[in-house]
């Protein structure tokens, strides 16, 4: 894989996962080299994570995470800091139990995570999945996130209104 390639991806959960302490749940992760700490989680199965990533040409779910699971325990993972994200656990990779998992190419598997030494979100592409990271063989990046807010019932009518008054101002204006 080249320098500078650009892939894109999206996912969608609902944040009562974090602010409901009857849905939340904490796992204690590597944010801040060498200590751990503890921070609450969103899955499948607290806060209906769903994930798409188009990676090489083929698009990914939260379905292809090897370790896929709808239960408190279940992966993939967003990680949360003081309501910040950290960043996304999504593990992809070709493997006897799931057959149904192709990598474009000579890539075998690859993964999204927090790096708790760069304090970045990262994304690593590798031959061998089971073995270390091997620069001449595997590609590693950084993450960049954003934020598009999804407009809820409650905006439409103001976006209407909004509509309507410019295009009756826009009309005086051509008359």
């Amino acid at each position: 894989m080249g320098c500078s390639q650009h892939f894109l991806g999206s996912f969608t959960y609902d944040d009562a996962a974090l602010t409901d302490p009857s849905r939340q749940l904490t796992d204690e992760i590597d944010i801040g080299f060498p200590t751990k700490t503890r921070v609450p989680y969103v899955n499948p199965f607290n806060g209906s994570l769903q994930v798409v990533f188009n990676f090489l040409g083929t698009t990914y779910t939260q379905f292809s995470d090897g370790a896929y699971d709808v239960s408190p325990v279940g992966f993939p993972r967003l990680y949360f800091k003081d309501g910040v994200l950290l960043g996304l656990d999504f593990v992809v990779a070709e493997s006897p139990i799931s057959p149904d998992i192709v990598i474009p190419g000579s890539i075998s598997g690859f993964f999204t995570g927090y790096n708790p030494m760069l304090r970045i979100p990262i994304f690593e592409a590798v031959v061998n999945p089971s073995a270390p990271f091997n620069p001449e063989t595997d590609s590693r990046g950084i993450i960049t996130y954003g934020v598009q807010p999804i407009p809820t019932p409650t905006l439409l009518p103001g976006l209407v209104g909004m509509g309507v008054a410019f295009l009756k101002k826009r009309k005086r204006e051509v008359a």
